[in-house]
């Protein structure tokens, strides 16, 4: 899976990319995830953005996704 980076990269206080919507260690751990977790992280963003745009509280994480053990 292509990463979601948008090239606007910009961290809230919460370490949330307002660009991509992920948290700053997904986006540092970002290769070492399956495509899985990809694909869950992914789908967080959309709802972290979201909730930054209504102005409401961000979700931070709700599945711990740690990168695969190398």
């Amino acid at each position: 899976m292509k990463s979601p980076c948008i090239r606007m990269c910009t961290l809230n206080d919460d370490e949330v990319c307002l660009g991509c919507g992920r948290l700053l260690t997904e986006i540092t751990s970002w290769t070492g995830y399956s495509e899985q977790q990809r694909t869950n992280i992914s789908a967080e963003c959309v709802l972290r953005l979201k909730a930054l745009e209504q102005g409401e509280a961000v979700i931070v994480s709700s599945c711990n996704s740690r990168p695969l053990d190398m």
